[in-house]
């Protein structure tokens, strides 16, 4: 599982989407104090596009932001830092500092972890501060939160509700919704003496817990494959820069597990939901090695969203 987040803040729609930074729903957050607006804070969610297409040692960036010039904080949603933050396929959920929303556009700087790249920078256009009027006998208020994605086990992650912060007022219920996107990178191999198909089936049983009790949500099935087919297992001796397949197993040498061994591409590809496919280190872009070395590996990438409670 790839990405999982929890919904729950206030919503004000704003538009600001630049291309090289892929910034979208860029919202002010009310901080739990409904009617005063100079604790308001900016949100966002973005995934800027990486240096490079395949995964690179750290492949990872850190972000800043100024505010009319003046350096702002930038953590992500959960109030950790913005530093060694994974590129990947998919988005990830920032905030900015008590007080952003509503004085003046933000800059966002993004700086790659590895090699000598220029920095990304974008403006984050303010999507301004806007007082709530405190709930009354028939009205309501809607707070949301998102987890950063996350690449962890899927188990107790928090989700941060602000306070319903109205003095004088008396909260009468709560209605809590949770929504769950997942991500997954599959792959097989044949390492038999004959064709074979291969189908792969992943899915997550996600639910959010409500004082100690447990909400099952909906099944979100990330992959489900219709069988495909795989040539005879294709035996890839050293060449070059290639040292050869994997030989854990003598009996089965695998180029799969060599890729792994030798390079570390295909794990760290997986959790930056990339395409392994675009490494020059992948078996078939390796000088000297036929196009047919991958003819016996399946790949699949998938995103699903949602499953709803």
């Amino acid at each position: 599982m790839k990405k999982f987040f929890f919904t729950l803040a206030t919503l004000f729609p704003a538009a600001a989407i630049f291309a090289q930074l892929n910034v979208t729903n860029v919202l002010s957050n009310s901080n739990g104090t409904l009617a005063n607006i100079a604790d308001d804070y900016v949100t966002f969610t973005m995934s800027p596009v990486a240096p490079v297409a395949y995964y690179v040692d750290p492949y990872t960036y850190t972000v800043t932001a100024t505010q009319g010039g003046v350096p702002v904080a930038v953590t992500m949603s959960d109030g950790t830092a913005a530093n060694n933050v994974r590129y990947a396929g998919y988005l990830q959920h920032f905030r900015l500092q008590a007080g952003t929303a509503g004085k003046g556009d933000v800059v966002i700087t993004v700086n790659p972890g590895w090699g000598s790249f220029p920095n990304t920078v974008g403006t984050l256009t303010d999507p301004g501060a806007t007082a709530i009027n405190p709930c009354n006998a028939s009205g309501s208020v809607t707070y949301r939160y998102q987890s950063p994605t996350v690449i962890t086990d899927a188990k107790d992650w928090q989700a941060l509700i602000p306070k319903f912060n109205v003095p004088g007022k008396t909260l009468t219920g709560v209605n809590i919704s949770c929504t769950a996107t997942g991500y997954t990178v599959g792959m097989a191999e044949n390492r038999s003496a004959a064709a074979a198909a291969a189908t792969l089936s992943v899915f997550i049983e996600p639910g959010i817990k409500v004082v100690g009790t447990i909400n099952d949500m909906s099944t979100l099935t990330l992959l489900n494959t219709p069988f495909q087919t795989m040539s005879a297992a294709v035996n890839v001796p050293a060449t070059g820069a290639w040292p050869g397949d994997d030989i854990t197993n003598p009996a089965v040498p695998s180029t799969l597990l060599g890729m792994d061994d030798h390079f570390n591409i295909l794990s760290n590809s997986a959790l930056s939901y990339l395409d392994p496919r675009l490494s020059p280190q992948w078996i078939t872009n390796i000088p000297g090695i036929t196009a047919t070395a991958d003819d016996d590996i399946l790949v699949w990438l998938e995103e699903q969203t949602p499953s709803q409670k």
